[in-house]
């Protein structure tokens, strides 16, 4: 880990395992600088906000968030999965770039992520609090001094001179209330954690945690990152008594069969997720839940935007929210992430700062510019390193043209993925090809005028016209009319490639 010259204590905090890392006196900056909330969830699509169309789940507090905020209601992930995706937002750069590119690898301690990118970081209170995912879960890293876990069992996945008997900060809450651990190597269940009482959940734990945090560092600038689980799986939430599954819509393609102009490995994800998705009201059960868990989220957030409100610091304060990635839903018949349909690689993000009036902006964007906006906003000027670039002209409300969205996606392999993601059989497949295109990797781009093209190193390449097919359900590779768009979008993506020093060979042009 690479730290400041002064030397570090690391404290616990009694009771909640709170890790701390003094940082001895700060520096002093000519004039204060602006403060940084950064709430962001796991596997949250866009349209579960309340502001963004969605008439059931109760999101009160992020659509206030939003009618104060610059939102981009055209978001898209760089990579639809937790690891390569949250390493981007913090780093700025693409995940074969850092080499983070599939599930529970480390992000690289030579990586500076967002406190250690600050010019003047001595200058700040800086805390992550939340799920990591990046590596050594439980432990303090990467210029963030204050360090609040709330997931175990990635002790596995631990460097080698870390205690893999340590347990996350929630943990040691739990125990402190009465609760027993309930798996055999002494830690917590997921399910047992979403059955809580509500005050005993994930949210309302971080939201407590948070608003500690803002009341200490109510006289100093701060960065403070809350990543909350949910609304990822397990799809339980101790608010689902408050939805109707009847009220629940069914995506209009997840009753229907991809065909064999799809990608081999989608058609696999459909038959292998028909175990949980086995009829619309198993569907519809599950997305009572996941509102419940969108709720539980509004609900924490809104004690934080209250408890910063409180503390003085909302007119010197840049809240972002966004998510990791979406999820599916039952869209084409799946669940979770993985895949580049839009339910998977679109998120909410929206920015309320100083300086810049509330609207929404439908222009497409990509959150490898996360960094560099927020920097940008932080007043930090450009990082010119960085392949991303701020979108304060745009949050400005500034009509600049649109640009390329990239995408990618590489495999998890079997020992990183702790979702298993197994082939289904598929008819007219052998094994041997399953086996194959488990193992695929994709580059998309996704042009301004709405066509999205997917090429694949060994899987099927497919290309949408996003205005006319939203769903994305027709192929348009090799139709005649589209094959000059193909062939430009494959030059853009090659370009790309060339750019950022990706060296996927794409055979299927």
């Amino acid at each position: 880990m690479r730290l400041p010259r002064r030397d570090f204590l690391r404290l616990s905090a009694a009771g909640a395992g709170l890790t701390i890392l003094p940082s001895g006196l700060r520096g002093k900056s000519p004039e204060r600088p602006l403060n940084l909330l950064f709430l962001w969830t796991d596997q949250q699509r866009p349209d579960t906000l309340g502001f963004l169309g969605n008439r059931f789940a109760r999101t009160p507090n992020l659509d206030g968030l939003a009618r104060q905020s610059a939102v981009l209601t055209n978001t898209r992930v760089v990579h639809p999965v937790c690891t390569p995706s949250r390493g981007a937002l913090l780093s700025g750069r693409w995940p074969h770039q850092t080499g983070v590119t599939a599930n529970n690898l480390p992000m690289p301690l030579d990586v500076p992520l967002l406190p250690e990118l600050l010019k003047h970081r001595d200058d700040y209170a800086t805390g992550y609090m939340g799920k990591w995912h990046l590596g050594d879960e439980v432990f303090a890293q990467h210029g963030f001094q204050e360090w609040v876990s709330i997931e175990d069992n990635y002790e596995r996945y631990f460097s080698p001179a870390r205690d893999r008997s340590a347990r996350s900060s929630y943990h040691h809450y739990l125990v402190s209330k009465g609760y027993r651990p309930d798996r055999a190597n002494g830690t917590f269940r997921r399910t047992t954690a979403c059955a809580m009482p509500t005050e005993h959940t994930k949210p309302e734990f971080l939201a407590r945690a948070a608003e500690a945090f803002l009341q200490r560092h109510r006289n100093q600038p701060f960065v403070l990152s809350v990543n909350f689980l949910e609304p990822h799986s397990p799809y339980l939430s101790v608010l689902r008594q408050d939805y109707d599954p009847a009220n629940c819509p069914i995506p209009e393609t997840f009753g229907r069969d991809l065909g064999a102009d799809q990608p081999l490995r989608y058609r696999a994800r459909q038959q292998a997720d028909r175990s949980q998705l086995n009829s619309p009201a198993a569907l519809q059960e599950i997305n009572a839940h996941y509102w419940g868990l969108v709720e539980q989220v509004d609900r924490g957030i809104g004690r934080i935007l209250r408890a910063l409100e409180a503390t003085g610091q909302s007119d010197q304060t840049v809240v972002v929210f966004t998510s990791d990635h979406g999820d599916q839903m039952g869209s084409h018949g799946m669940l979770g992430k993985s895949v580049m349909y839009e339910g998977a690689v679109q998120v909410p993000w929206m920015v309320r700062a100083p300086g810049l009036r509330a609207h929404r902006t439908p222009r497409p964007v990509s959150n490898i510019d996360f960094l560099p906006t927020v920097l940008d906003l932080l007043g930090e000027g450009s990082h010119r390193d960085l392949p991303g670039r701020s979108l304060r002209t745009v949050l400005a409300g500034e009509n600049t043209p649109p640009e390329p969205v990239f995408i990618a996606w590489s495999p998890n392999p079997k020992d990183r993925d702790d979702a298993g993601d197994a082939p289904a059989a598929v008819a007219g497949s052998t094994e041997q090809q399953l086996e194959t295109v488990r193992n695929e990797s994709t580059r998309t781009v996704v042009s301004p005028d709405g066509l999205k093209l997917s090429l694949r190193d060994c899987d099927l390449p497919t290309l949408f016209d996003l205005n006319r097919d939203p769903l994305e359900t027709v192929n348009l590779v090799g139709r005649t009319d589209y094959r000059e768009p193909q062939r430009a979008l494959t030059r853009k993506i090659r370009q790309w490639q060339e750019k950022t020093g990706d060296r996927l060979a794409l055979s299927q042009d």
